[in-house]
Parts: structure tokens; C-alpha cells; sequence
């Protein structure tokens, strides 16, 4: 809370009159809660109490809504039926018998829920392995925005979260955004975001969005290994087979030296007996019975002592 104390003191001095305004920091007002959080459209109400009444004349609420005026009480409550202001300084004010003045201030949080928390994806809901995207969540009137924090998730995994700068109270618009490199563990997982309003340390409000469901289209092959380092002149073999027969009507490896040709099998293995090519990209690929194909390629790094020796 806010508090205020003036007094006015003047001196004169020949035809100069100087006046000077001392802000006191003990006015003796008691504010409960001394900080709110409420829903708009709900009622709201704050006590305000005076701790002495030595020389205490009377005290008030000044508000745009749910203002007192001054009375001769040691006591007076601020109360508001329903909040329908998102700017609200109501101020409790003491008078002493000697005419100064205190006030104090509570702090008022009006809040308000999104409309809606909406993630999209994907127009065709289809995901491709290895290709990135973007998966936007929309939170929709939602305010304090300052007091906003999004939270992605892939299933039960936190991924990333985002928080929102800026002082406005009223209701706005945010989106955030989360780019995903789809891969095939990516395959019916279940991405999901959070808005999560803060307002006090155990007052944190969730709305949630739907569930988005990836589907990542991949090539079921698996290359054993998918990277392998040799010394050129020396031999190399990389295994490749099929993790589901599905639908599956064969395989082959295609390369410049140590291709096998279409079989119909569910695994084939690419092997060069003297590696005499510095760039080599031999391709495991496969075919389904509908004609599709899919291909993987594994990284292969050729490598000579003669060159890293004369290169030191």
C-alpha cells in the first residue's frame, strides 16, 4: 500500500513567503487486506482502521466507486459490489485535529481469465520427419497480460515458457509460439499449452488449450550405424532394415560403388571392400505396395593419416 502524510510549514522572510510540504511516512492507517486480487464483475471490500486515535478527528475513502466521505469513525470499510473498472485507486484518508492529512492506498489487481487458449498446427495435420513447424497458441482477453505466463508441453515434458511485458490492465490479445523439428518419436505425442495467470503467491489460474495429436510421416528404416568414420582404402558396411513390414513390398541400397539392386527383403546391407572415393552417399530407400518410396541416407566420413599428418 501507498501511505501519504502532509504538513505545510511557511516561514516569511522580509516580503518572501516560502512554504514547504514534509511527507511523513508514519500514517497511523491499517489496511485488510493491504493487497487484493479480484475477478472483474465480482464484489471486492477493504477494511481500513486507524492505529491512534491521539488527536484523530475523523477519516474517509475517496473512490471513483464505493467512496465514504468523511466520518467520525476509527474504522470505515470500501466496498464494491461489482468491479466493473479495470483502473481502481481507492484511497483511505485520516484527519488530524489539526487539519493534516494522511492517506494510504491498497494495492488492486482486477483480473480476467482468456476467453479461450487455442493452439493450431499443421493445416493439414500432417507432419514430415525432419521438417520444422510452428505451433501457435492463442490467449484471447486475458489480463493482467504482465502477470501471463505460457507453458508448453509435449505430453508431460515442460518445453519452453513465455512471459509477457508491458503495464496495461485491460484485457488483450497474445499469442506465443513454439517451433517443433518434427522426428518420429514426435509420432502421437500430444502437444499442449498453458496460460497461467500469477497473482499471488498461492493464486495461479490455468486455463488449458486442447490437446494438438502429431502425426510425423517418416521412413521406417534403420541404419546400424547411421554415422561411420573410415580410412580411406579400408573397408565399410552400414546394415539397413525395416522396422515394420507394413505394407512394405521391398528395399535396396543405391550408391556409385556397393548398390544391391531392388529385393524384396527386410534388410540389406551396402559393404565396399576399398573405400576409393572421397564423397559417398549410398541411400538405403524402400518401397510400399502403394508405390511410395522413402529413403535414408548415413553419414559417412572418409578420413586419410597421410592428410591430417600433413596438414599439422
Amino acid at each position: 500500500s501507498d501511505y501519504n502524510f502532509k504538513a505545510l510549514y511557511c516561514c516569511s522572510a522580509v516580503s518572501d513567503l516560502i512554504c514547504l510540504f514534509y511527507h511523513l511516512t508514519d500514517c497511523p492507517l491499517i489496511l485488510t487486506p493491504a493487497e487484493v486480487v479480484v475477478r472483474f464483475g465480482d464484489p471486492v471490500s477493504v477494511d481500513c482502521s486507524v492505529a491512534s486515535t491521539t488527536d484523530f478527528l475523523g477519516m474517509g475513502w475517496e473512490a471513483a466507486f464505493g467512496g465514504t466521505g468523511f466520518e467520525q469513525k476509527s474504522s470505515l470499510t470500501w466496498t464494491v459490489e461489482k468491479v466493473e473498472e479495470w483502473n481502481i485507486y481507492p484511497q483511505c484518508y485520516m484527519t488530524l485535529k489539526n487539519g493534516e492529512q494522511c492517506s494510504v492506498t491498497p494495492d488492486v489487481t482486477v483480473y480476467k481469465t482468456p476467453d479461450t487458449v487455442t493452439l493450431s498446427g499443421v493445416d493439414d495435420g500432417l507432419m514430415v520427419e525432419r521438417s520444422a513447424y510452428m505451433l501457435d497458441c492463442n490467449i484471447a482477453n486475458v489480463a493482467p497480460v504482465q502477470n501471463l505466463t505460457v507453458i508448453w508441453y509435449q505430453d508431460n515434458e515442460k518445453l519452453s515458457t513465455e512471459t509477457f511485458n508491458g503495464d496495461t490492465v485491460t484485457p488483450v490479445t497474445v499469442s506465443s509460439s513454439l517451433r517443433v523439428t518434427a522426428d518420429r518419436h514426435h509420432n502421437g505425442a500430444l502437444f499442449r499449452c498453458e496460460a497461467v495467470l500469477h497473482l499471488g503467491p498461492e493464486l495461479n489460474l490455468t486455463t488449458t488449450s486442447k490437446p494438438y495429436p502429431a502425426v510425423v510421416q517418416y521412413c521406417p528404416l534403420i541404419l546400424t550405424p547411421a554415422e561411420v568414420v573410415v580410412r580411406f582404402g579400408d573397408p565399410v558396411s552400414v546394415d539397413c532394415s525395416i522396422a515394420s513390414t507394413t505394407d512394405f513390398l521391398g528395399m535396396g541400397w543405391e550408391a556409385a560403388f556397393g548398390g544391391t539392386g531392388f529385393e524384396q527383403k527386410s534388410s540389406l546391407t551396402w559393404t565396399v571392400e576399398k573405400v576409393e572415393e572421397w564423397n559417398i552417399y549410398p541411400q538405403c530407400y524402400m518401397t510400399r505396395k502403394n508405390g511410395e518410396q522413402c529413403s535414408v541416407t548415413p553419414d559417412v566420413t572418409v578420413y586419410s593419416e597421410y592428410y591430417l599428418l600433413s596438414s599439422c
